[in-house]
């Protein structure tokens, strides 16, 4: 799911193969910081979220065998984005 979040946009690029005994003081600076800007520009997910962000994140979840609970986990987030993602016909 944490390869899933980053596809879709909803984290840092490659926060998904850090190992944790790799992870800095500066690692966490940078994710604050982006978050201080996200809310600076009034961010919210229905702006990330895009048929695309959604195409490559379920190509994400069959590449990497992942878990048919990763479907629900968007369904869900389809119906966040406000609109008719969640009617898509996968």
């Amino acid at each position: 799911m944490t390869s899933v979040a980053e596809v879709l946009g909803f984290s840092l690029s490659g926060a998904s193969s850090f190992r944790p005994w790799i992870q800095t003081r500066e690692d966490g600076q940078s994710l604050r910081r982006r978050i201080v800007e996200m809310v600076w520009e009034d961010l919210k997910p229905r702006d990330i979220l895009t048929d695309a962000s959604f195409d490559n994140a379920i190509a994400a979840v069959l590449a990497l065998s992942g878990s048919t609970n990763a479907v629900i986990h968007m369904l869900a987030l389809g119906r966040t984005r406000g609109n008719q993602a969640h009617h898509r016909s996968f």
